[in-house]
């Protein structure tokens, strides 16, 4: 791994510092040898993950849509009966959500991921930057310090332990990223996606940081979109780092049926995770057993099993989509107490 740190920053940041941190991430030993970090400026930062790209849920907005939204869940099974497409019922939905997408300040835009190609990597040198191909994380340094500023001052803290607190936690952040992408699951600015991949990147941070910088994640959490602040979700829903594993082992392998499947109660908020062997499409216990969970949620959704999700599941890769653009639905539902 390599560390290049841009000269104004030699007095903030060291590769002693930045490898701490890293070896806070449960994926340390994964990106060690494949992933180089840069401490850069934040124009660098800009120009490697344009800001016009990376726009989140307001959490204020979706609050005051949250009328909206009950109704709309609450028709779900009505609104496929009548369009006959689960696909175009999903697009509704996410588009209403998406009205609430807008940009976020030096929180989000601190840090980023980026498996560069060549001509990308050449680019960086206008800015003096000398990066490889491939996976790469980008630190915004200065953008760093102004989140430990306003967290010191918000919570009390020194603004030397705030600045490791908020740096550790980038990188978490970014490591999940790394993982995800190495792995072959390529990041979508879908909506249904990110709130599944935020939420279990930022779900990491909470439970890999080390204990004395909590305070300062949870500060941190106050000024950030929908998708981060959904770690909440996966605290009371896979509430160790075991079940974490498991979850970020499913979405990372892009499919319902891994080793181990983790079924999740898709429209209730009690959490029900049923370890299940499934190594092959041959095995029909997975089918049966989601036949058998929406048929004890009423005739209403026994009957929407069989005449959508049932049909839909034929294809594998709607057979993903489905399942985890439901469970972002559940997410939802649970940040908005629905």
């Amino acid at each position: 791994m390599r560390v290049y740190i841009d000269p104004k920053f030699s007095n903030d940041v060291n590769a002693r510092l930045i490898y701490l941190c890293v070896g806070m991430s449960p994926y340390a030993q994964l990106i060690v040898d494949r992933v180089n970090i840069y401490c850069v400026t934040s124009d660098v930062v800009d120009y490697v993950c344009p800001p016009w790209m990376r726009r989140y849920i307001d959490p204020e907005c979706l609050e005051k849509m949250k009328g909206r939204i009950k109704e709309f869940m609450d028709r779900f099974s009505e609104e496929v009966s009548e369009v006959e497409s689960i696909e175009r019922v999903f697009e509704k939905f996410w588009g209403v959500i998406s009205e609430c997408r807008t940009s976020w300040g030096v929180e989000i835009f601190r840090a980023c991921y980026k498996n560069l190609d060549i001509s990308e990597a050449r680019e960086l040198e206008k800015f003096g930057v000398s990066a490889e191909p491939g996976p790469n994380i980008f630190l915004a340094i200065d953008r760093i310090k102004t989140s430990a500023m306003n967290i010191s001052k918000k919570i009390g803290t020194q603004i030397k332990e705030a600045f490791i607190g908020v740096l550790a936690l980038s990188l978490i952040h970014e490591t999940f990223h790394a993982y995800t992408d190495i792995s072959g699951k390529k990041y979508s600015y879908e909506v249904w996606h990110t709130i599944i991949e935020e939420s279990l990147a930022t779900y990491t941070e909470y439970l890999y940081v080390k204990r004395r910088f909590i305070p300062i994640f949870i500060a941190d959490m106050e000024n950030m979109p929908l998708e981060y602040r959904a770690w909440e979700y996966w605290r009371v829903h896979a509430p160790n780092r075991i079940l974490h594993n498991i979850v970020s082992r499913c979405w990372v392998q892009s499919a319902v049926i891994p080793q181990c499947v983790v079924l999740y109660p898709i429209f209730h908020s009690i959490f029900w995770p049923i370890p299940v062997g499934v190594p092959s499409p041959r095995y029909p216990h997975f089918i049966d057993i989601l036949h058998e969970y929406f048929a004890m949620l009423g005739p209403g959704w026994h009957r929407f099993f069989h005449k959508v999700i049932l049909p839909a599941l034929k294809l594998s890769k709607q057979k993903q989509e489905i399942l985890w653009q439901l469970l972002a639905i559940n997410i939802l539902k649970y940040m908005l107490q629905i």
